[in-house]
């Protein structure tokens, strides 16, 4: 019953906010992550869901707020307003988060919420991450949350830019990276460019990301040509181990003859295993 009730007040509050702010112009708001500032957009599905119904993937914020460590070295890929930034930000005080957003107005957002924290340890990267070094047609729709190398067609196109890319691999030697703790990554289907472009990363174990929470949603891989199970079997041959996440934030062996209405995923490299089960 409690579960119910809560779902029905979710609907509510998000009925409400789209009465208050519907979507369309530019609307940004100050809202609380985790006991932090997070400036977003609450016009767009993610940041009505943070400001208006203060439930925004709350099994990947538990887990993520419960395995990142003081000392991490943090990837978000994909950091859209930077929710998930400020969760890794605000527990690895003695490590580094680095942010990858290529929309300039999500980057300014995510800039301005560091500076509203100040945080020094997160490294705010201008582009997008894929398979190469270089530059890239981006396709922003309306609902920035949906923008990506392809038009996922799941809100309207807003407009198409040219942006720079870099691969983890280029990025990562040319900066001098060491091992990754943990990696966040949510680029509505250009996930299988992202780990293409980290082949000598996952290839390594001991650099290769302790955790990666990643999401595998077929839809919008179908616009690359890719396949869940394909990616999955990408990761399980650089030695990890595929989970789902349960409501409190914990793992569960996925099962892939099983079918879930899970989209996040989290893979554990063996170094992994042991810490951020």
């Amino acid at each position: 019953m409690a579960k119910l009730l809560s779902r029905l007040e979710r609907r509510w509050r998000d009925a409400r906010s789209r009465r208050l702010v519907p979507p369309g112009p530019l609307h940004v708001a100050h809202a609380r992550v985790s006991g932090h500032h997070l400036l977003v957009r609450d016009n767009e599905d993610v940041g009505r869901a943070i400001h208006f119904t203060h439930d925004f993937e709350t099994a990947e914020t538990r887990y993520l707020d419960r395995v990142t460590q003081p000392g991490a070295t943090c990837l978000d890929v994909g950091a859209n307003v930077g929710y998930f930034t400020m969760v890794m930000a605000g527990k690895a005080t003695a490590g580094t988060v680095y942010a990858f957003e290529p929309l300039p107005l999500n980057a300014a957002l995510i800039a301005a919420s560091v500076e509203m924290n100040g945080f020094n340890n997160v490294r705010l990267v201008r582009t997008a991450v894929g398979a190469d070094t270089g530059e890239v047609v981006f396709n922003q729709a309306a609902d920035s949350a949906y923008s990506s190398i392809h038009d996922t067609g799941r809100k309207p196109l807003a407009r198409q830019l040219t942006v720079p890319i870099v691969s983890l691999d280029n990025f990562l030697t040319a900066e001098a990276i060491g091992p990754v703790d943990v990696m966040k990554c949510d680029v509505e289907g250009a996930e299988g460019l992202v780990l293409d472009g980290a082949a000598a990363l996952l290839a390594a174990p001991e650099r290769q990301p302790a955790a990666i929470m990643i999401e595998l949603y077929q839809p919008n891989l179908n616009l690359f040509g890719v396949t869940v199970a394909a990616l999955m079997g990408q990761l399980a041959a650089a030695g990890y181990s595929a989970h789902t996440l349960a409501e409190n934030g914990t793992l569960i062996a996925h099962d892939s003859r099983s079918p879930t209405a899970r989209y996040n995923f989290v893979f554990l490299a063996a170094r992994g295993r042991a810490m951020f089960r």
